[in-house]
């Protein structure tokens, strides 16, 4: 059991040119926070998902869930159907915290899905670095 307790405060989605993308808290249990959603361009593949953290990435995901509901919205774009992602991070101290989400492309370009504002509160502890959790 965890002495931890996440907050999240607030929640920014931007609409990436050249890319389709979204994500949403899945939900927080003690010191793990859970995010699912989804992110896929025409032009290229995207080869992660990361959380980025004061410049440092947190955690890292490939998207290769099964998506009919986004493969539906953008039949047009054969990468959609394997669009979804999911991903939990750990807090390993307290404080508050903007966290990126961003779609990374095979040659290194990055683009913002947006960003989540979190408050981590525990009954002893240091200020955040974040631990990635891979399922």
């Amino acid at each position: 059991m965890t002495d931890a307790e996440i907050q999240v405060e607030d929640v920014l989605h931007e609409e990436p040119q050249g890319m389709f993308g979204y994500f949403k808290v899945k939900g927080t249990a003690g010191d793990r926070l859970q995010m699912v959603g989804w992110a896929f361009a025409d032009h290229a593949a995207v080869s992660a998902v990361e959380v980025v953290a004061e410049g440092k990435t947190i955690a890292r995901t490939v998207p290769a869930t099964p998506r009919p509901d986004v493969a539906e919205t953008f039949p047009q774009s054969p990468s959609s159907l394997t669009s979804g992602f999911e991903l939990e991070i750990e807090a390993s101290g307290s404080g508050r915290s903007e966290l990126g989400v961003e779609a990374v492309f095979a040659g290194g370009d990055r683009h913002s899905l947006g960003s989540l504002t979190v408050d981590v509160s525990r009954a002893r502890g240091s200020r955040l670095p974040w631990r990635a959790n891979r399922a």
